[in-house]
């Protein structure tokens, strides 16, 4: 390998040209390396990978981008990553990306419309491959403008806004798994249905209109209790009815988890059973007793996202523009 004088002012401004005087190839054939490692033989990809680590060349992205109008990035706008499909998707997505050479960025907005806003537009402004977006109910019409205007491809999933534009959208059949906790419920011998829920709109309309349907065909009255059950005060949460005619439906595992630790000591296998939850109970462990919950396949969303995301690398119409992840019953123990 032919031998440079690479001082440390030097190797911080190293080029393209540099690594392939370094390497002994052509400054063409380090440019697909950096683009497509996989465009020439491993025995130059190492000459290569050798003089960029001897040079300390760092490839220029936003030089690429603006180049070629291409990213090799990918955002993914969740209002928390410590929910659990939030959390397993950017994980299996960031393995995918990174096979294709592409990147996943994870953003988090907190539940909060202005955190999401600001973030929309500081994405924007990184004209990134594609958006991958659990958005909230607040965006700002001026929001929706830019990312309209920017033309960037938006994948909406699990909560779907369809005030935003978007190339796809991937979410639960949240209706059917609210008439599936209606029914089992019904079947159960309850009269009287308690949803426990937060003010998330458009996710919880969906099952809790599901619920209203099964319970509206057998008389059965639906009370809605909006509280802060999601994370933090425990004592907001809802205490049971040990009568034996009311039904409980957990609209999420965070409502859930709260929900059932309040009431773990008063509860029965009976008890147990006028429960049913939207989403697998996290801290399920410490539950002595079967849950039933409303659950899917979460490979599925995954499965769904990456189809959309080929078809948009691949610049090709997206064939099916909406999906929806089937749910079922199941049990915690």
């Amino acid at each position: 390998m032919p031998d440079l004088d690479w001082t440390n002012e030097y190797q911080r401004k190293a080029t393209l040209k540099d690594v392939a005087k370094l390497a002994g190839v052509s400054p063409i054939t380090v440019s697909r390396f950096v683009n497509t490692p996989s465009s020439v033989s491993d025995t130059t990809a190492k000459k290569i990978m050798d003089a960029i680590e001897q040079s300390g060349y760092v490839p220029n992205a936003a030089a690429r981008q603006l180049k070629t109008s291409e990213s090799n990035v990918v955002y993914f706008v969740v209002p928390s990553i410590k929910n659990r499909l939030y959390a397993s998707i950017s994980h299996e997505l960031m393995l995918l990306l990174s096979c294709l050479g592409k990147s996943l960025f994870i953003c988090e907005y907190n539940f909060q419309d202005e955190i999401e806003d600001m973030l929309i537009l500081e994405i924007i402004k990184h004209r990134p491959a594609a958006i991958i977006i659990a958005s909230g109910d607040g965006m700002k019409r001026s929001v929706m403008n830019f990312l309209r205007a920017s033309k960037i491809p938006v994948i909406q999933f699990d909560r779907v806004n369809n005030k935003i534009d978007c190339v796809a959208t991937i979410e639960l059949d949240n209706f059917h798994g609210g008439k599936l906790a209606g029914d089992y419920l019904i079947n159960k011998g309850v009269k009287e249905i308690y949803v426990l829920s937060v003010n998330t709109k458009r996710v919880f309309e969906s099952r809790i209109d599901g619920l209203k349907s099964a319970a509206s065909e057998n008389s059965v009255k639906v009370n809605i209790v909006n509280s802060d059950f999601n994370f933090r005060d425990k004592n907001d949460s809802y205490t049971i009815d040990l009568t034996g005619n009311t039904g409980y439906f957990l609209l999420n595992s965070d409502i859930a988890n709260s929900f059932l630790t309040k009431n773990t000591t008063a509860m029965t296998q009976v008890l147990a059973e006028r429960i049913i939850s939207f989403d697998k109970i996290i801290n399920s462990d410490f539950i002595p007793f079967k849950i039933a919950t409303i659950n899917y396949d979460m490979s599925e969303f995954v499965r769904e996202i990456a189809q959309k995301l080929d078809d948009i690398f691949k610049r090709v119409k997206i064939k099916q523009t909406r999906s929806v992840i089937p749910v079922k019953i199941i049990y915690n123990k």
